[in-house]
This record gives structure tokens, sequence and C-alpha cells, in this order.
């Protein structure tokens, strides 16, 4: 460790110009280990560090930081720094349904989606005039983004070649326009490669630096949620879906047959999400008071009377009439209403349908239960 604190004296003052101020270093920033030790080698080198994170609808928030544990993680003792955020828009979704490089176990375009973020965030370096931008990338360590074919791709692709610094495996990847320039030394870098994170935590452990348990949060990477958006791009023109039809594709239950979207609720927080999803003309159903069970949100339907009725029978199919020894139930509906404020009191209409359907006969008629979960 006395070598790495030699050379981070002398990096505080090759990063500065000729004037004395420092140069300034983007990161790309995403919370986990690797990220907050980049970040904090960088600082001890003498550069001003600025962190930018991109935002996703794709990401799983069961297993991923909300933006002020993020914040908090950015800025706590021994790292001090800002954190700005940046969502991904409505131009990814056709990144998602052509794939260049291809695709992961999901849909998970990681390659492309890389691409798509460094260009993102080389105009934004630009803005705040970055000299380079640096990440938390491990050679080796993820199978599909990291290795030293798929680095190469993207700074060429991302028009980044020789401009993307990766302290910790920069001393195995070929040398960078910051080397390059005496903004940094190459022994001021780590060689580290794979999926151990023994000399990260050493180094975190040095700085006093909190980090979470790593977790893989990205939604794409899932087999479930990979058909659900196919079956979404399959269905609807990618220039005519926006962040309102992405949204319930992580919530619920999935059926379609032919044009007829349905969602059907899992348990009471998802009952509620839908509630929230719902669109303008989207119709909202739910069992008549007294019996438990599901929401469903019919989307894309037109509101007729067949669609309805399938939509009924799974709410009532997935409900608790049949433990209760019920043979019919009645289910209401709202095809009217605000997101969130759909009223029990006043359903547009009821069905009254059987409490049980033969799921495989309907599935014979064309009822499809997509990424089934």
């Amino acid at each position: 460790m006395k070598k790495t604190k030699d050379a981070n004296k002398k990096a505080k003052k090759t990063a500065r110009k000729a004037k004395g101020t420092k140069l300034t270093a983007l990161g790309l920033f995403s919370g986990g280990l690797d990220s907050i030790v980049s970040a904090k080698m960088m600082k001890e080198m003498g550069f001003d560090v600025r962190l930018l994170c991109f935002t996703s609808p794709f990401s799983n928030r069961q297993k991923e930081l909300s933006n002020s544990q993020l914040k908090e993680l950015a800025g706590q003792k021994g790292l001090g720094l800002d954190l700005e955020f940046m969502p991904k828009e409505l131009d990814f979704l056709d990144i998602l349904r052509h794939a260049k490089h291809g695709y992961g176990a999901g849909m998970n375009p990681c390659v492309d989606c890389r691409v798509y973020t460094f260009k993102k965030a080389k105009d934004y370096a630009k803005r705040i005039g970055a000299a380079f931008i640096f990440t938390g990338e491990v050679l080796g360590e993820r199978p599909l983004s990291q290795t030293g074919q798929a680095l190469e791709i993207i700074e060429r692709e991302s028009g980044l070649q020789g401009k993307i610094v990766r302290p910790l495996s920069g001393k195995i990847l070929p040398s960078t326009e910051a080397e390059e320039k005496g903004w940094l030394k190459r022994n001021q870098l780590f060689g580290v490669s794979g999926r151990g994170r023994q000399t990260q935590m050493q180094l975190a452990q040095k700085w006093h630096l909190r980090y979470p348990s790593p977790a893989g949060g990205c939604m794409l990477a899932e087999n479930h949620y990979g058909l659900r958006l196919k079956d979404l791009f399959d269905h609807k023109r990618v220039a005519g879906v926006s962040w309102e039809d992405i949204a319930p594709l992580a919530v619920g239950r999935h059926f379609r047959k032919y044009d007829i979207k349905m969602v059907v609720g899992r348990r009471e927080t998802e009952n509620e999400q839908l509630k929230k999803l719902k669109g303008k003309d989207d119709i909202i159903l739910e069992c008549e008071e007294g019996i438990m069970g599901p929401v469903t949100l019919l989307q894309y339907s037109g509101g007729s009377a067949k669609a309805i009725d399938l939509a009924a029978r799974l709410t009532a199919y997935f409900s608790d009439a049949r433990k209760e020894g019920l043979r019919k139930v009645r289910v209401n509906y709202w095809k009217e209403g605000d997101k969130g404020k759909v009223k029990k009191s006043r359903p547009s209409g009821q069905m009254i349908v059987p409490a049980g359907i033969n799921m495989k006969n309907e599935m014979k008629k064309g009822l499809v239960w997509i990424g089934q979960n």
C-alpha cells in the first residue's frame, strides 16, 4: 500500500493544470463497491471528481438502491461527492428491440446498453468540462460487457476509444489518453481482473468506506420480464411505446389473448400498484366486496364485452371464491377514473362469472400466460 500512497502524492501534482486548477474527471456511479472505490481512487489522485448515475425503469427496485441511498453512498464520510442522475430516454427502447450485439439470458443488451450510456456520458462530460470519464469496471467481471473485446467495442462505438479510465483494471488494459497526457501514471492503477473482490474490499477498509452487498438489479436479464417486453414490442409499434406501457411489466401475472392484454395482481401491494398504473383507456376489475382476490388491469381492449368477460373470469379464478365454496362471483369493473383514483362504490358495471375456469382449455383457445411466474 506504500507504493500506492506515494503514487497518489505524485498524482495530485499531475492532475492539475498549469494554473493550479484541478482536472475534472466524470465517474459513472452505480453505488456498488467497484464504483465507490474507483471514485475514491480518482479523488486521492487529486482530480475534481463528478459522479453521474443513469436511472432506468428496468431497475428492480427490490434489489437496487434508491436515489437517496445512492446519494448517501456518494456523499459518505471519506468520499464526500455529489451525485447527478440521468434517466434513460425513450430512444433506449429502439436499442432494446434491435440490439446490435445481442442479448443475455433475457432481453438485456448489455454491450449496446453500455454504448448508449457512454454516448450520453460523453455529451455530459463535455458540458461540465470533464477531461475524461472513468468507471468501476473490472476486466472479466461480467461475461457480456466486461471482456476485453466488449470493452474495446464499447469504447469504439461510443466515440471514446482510449478515453475511458478504469482504475481498478487499468494496469492490464491498453493505455489511455489520460496516461499519455501525463494526467495519471500507470503505476497508480491496479490490475484487478475476474469476479474476485479482495482488492476492492481491502481498499474500502483502508479508506473506511461503506458499500452495499452485491445484487443484480436489471429486470431485462430476467427471462419472464424479457418475454413480457418482447410481447409488448410484438403487439405495439416501438415508436408508440411509452414508459407508461413499460411500468406494468414488472407487476403481477401477465396474460394475452390476441389483442386482449391483462395483468392480474398477486398480492395487495401489486393490487394497489395496478390501480395507480391504470391508463386513460384501461379497465380495472375486482371481485365484489367480501371476497379476497386480485385487481386486474385490462389494457388495449377498447372496452369490448368479450375482453371484459375474459378479464372478469381470470379475476374470479385467482380469487378466494373457490376456497369459500362459491360457484359464481360478481366482478365489478371501472372504465373511467384517473390513475390511483378508482372508486369502489361506483363501478362502471358488473359481471357474474364462474368462480373457476379450465385454464388448459383457455390456453388451447389462445390464452397465453406470458413469462409465467
